[in-house]
């Protein structure tokens, strides 16, 4: 594998990972909002929430992208050389990023929507997503 395809598996693990922080920060916001305002961390929590919340759906895009062109690389660079289970959780790990896109895309333009059983699946795949990484990344080695 080369290092700009490992790069690149780390850019998408951690596109993931950023935008999965919208719900946390959201959480720990709705949680500790006064604790949070009384703060000295204040602004740095305030910037680090208006970032992953403005910029939740370019993430899980560029996840999308990121995570497409690695693992089609791979495919095409090593085929089943790399081993069987690493290419399944691999592929398992993207379908799971398509899915949650999917449920993105049809709670933001076609339910409109903040809240349903969309919105609750979309979180239970990302948690998926964040084991699915885990598990490809303890399969690498």
């Amino acid at each position: 594998m080369t290092d700009f395809m490992k790069l690149l598996g780390t850019i998408t693990a951690l596109l993931v990972l950023f935008s999965a922080f919208n719900y946390l920060i959201k959480g720990i916001n709705k949680k500790y909002r006064k604790e949070i305002q009384t703060s000295k961390y204040k602004n740095v929590f305030n910037i680090l929430m208006k970032f992953t919340v403005k910029n939740h759906k370019l993430l899980g895009l560029l996840a999308i992208v990121t995570g497409s062109v690695h693992g089609l690389y791979q495919l095409n660079a090593y085929g089943y050389q790399i081993g069987i289970g690493f290419i399944l959780a691999g592929v398992t790990t993207l379908a799971f990023i398509y899915i949650q896109g999917i449920l993105g895309i049809y709670g933001y333009k076609i339910k409109k929507s903040k809240r349903g059983l969309w919105f609750y699946n979309h979180r239970f795949v990302a948690v998926i997503i964040l084991l699915a990484l885990v598990l490809h990344k303890t399969l690498l080695g």
